[in-house]
C-alpha cells in the first residue's frame, strides 16, 4: 500500500521517533517527541477487530507522516482547489468521500460532480457498486485525504484513464512530493500544516474539520511545482 510504503521510506531516511497517540470521534492525532503533530481523519473504523487494529495502524502511519513532512515549505502555496484544477463543465468529475464545501463550490461554478461516500448517507451520493465505472471514464477524480490510510487510492488510481487527472483534498492528506512520482494522476494535494498544539484537546474531544479551523493553516502541493523544482 503507498501509505505504509512512503512510511517506509521517510523511516530509513530518519527513523520515526516516539509518539503518543491522540484519539477523537473524527480525527486522530500524534505528538512526537520532537514535538511534530499530525493528524488524520478517521470517523469510520470497522466493526471487525482484526480489520480495526489494521485501520488504526495505517491511521497512525499516516498520522506520524504528517507529523514529520506536513511542516511549512517553499514549495506549498495557498491557491485555492477550484481556482487551481480549472475544471470544465465538459469534464467528467468524480469526488471519493464526500466533501460538502467542495461540492458546493463545485455547484455554484455550474459543475457537475459525481459522488460516493462508503459511510456517508446524503441525497447526493449516488450507489457505492456504480463506482468503478464512474472511475473508468472520469476525467477528474476528488478525494479526500483518508483514502491512504482505508487503502482505496492505490485501487482507485488504478482504474483511472491515463490522461485523467487527481486532487486530493483535507487536513488528513500527507504534502509528500514523491506521492507525484508513484501515483501518475496525482496533480495537488490540498492539505494542512497544525499550527498549535491546542488542537490535541479539540482532537480528544470530538472535534471536526470546521472545529479545527483556527489551529491548522491550509496549504497546497502541486506537481508543477515540484517538477520545476527537479529540474
Amino acid at each position: 500500500m503507498i501509505i505504509e510504503k512512503l512510511f517506509s521510506m521517510l523511516n530509513e531516511q530518519k527513523p520515526f521517533v516516539p509518539y503518543e497517540l491522540h484519539r477523537g470521534k473524527i480525527f486522530s492525532a500524534i505528538e512526537d517527541s520532537e514535538g511534530g503533530i499530525g493528524i488524520a481523519a478517521s470517523p469510520d473504523f470497522p466493526e471487525n477487530k482484526a480489520e480495526a487494529d489494521v485501520y488504526l495502524n495505517r491511521v497512525i502511519m499516516q498520522c506520524r507522516i504528517n507529523a514529520r513532512i506536513n511542516q511549512l515549505n517553499p514549495l506549498f502555496s495557498q491557491v485555492d482547489f477550484v481556482d487551481c484544477a480549472k475544471l470544465t463543465g465538459k469534464e467528467k468529475i468524480v469526488m471519493a468521500g464526500f466533501i460538502r464545501p467542495v461540492y458546493d463550490q463545485l455547484l455554484e461554478a455550474g459543475l457537475t460532480c459525481h459522488v460516493f461516500d462508503l459511510k456517508k448517507e446524503a441525497p447526493e451520493l449516488l450507489p457505492i457498486g456504480e463506482m468503478d465505472d464512474y472511475l473508468r471514464d472520469a476525467d477528474v477524480l476528488i478525494s479526500t485525504g483518508t483514502v491512504f490510510s482505508n487503502g482505496s487510492i492505490d485501487n482507485m488510481a488504478a482504474k483511472l484513464k491515463s490522461n485523467a487527472r487527481l486532487y486530493v483534498i483535507g487536513p488528513s492528506a500527507p504534502l509528500a512530493p514523491v506521492l507525484f512520482d508513484w501515483i501518475p494522476a496525482l496533480q495537488g494535494i490540498f492539505g494542512s500544516v497544525v499550527k498549535t498544539k491546542e488542537i490535541l484537546p479539540k482532537i480528544n474531544s470530538g472535534a471536526g474539520t470546521r472545529q479545527l479551523h483556527n489551529e491548522l493553516q491550509k496549504v497546497a502541493l502541486l506537481r508543477s511545482v515540484t517538477s520545476l523544482d527537479k529540474s
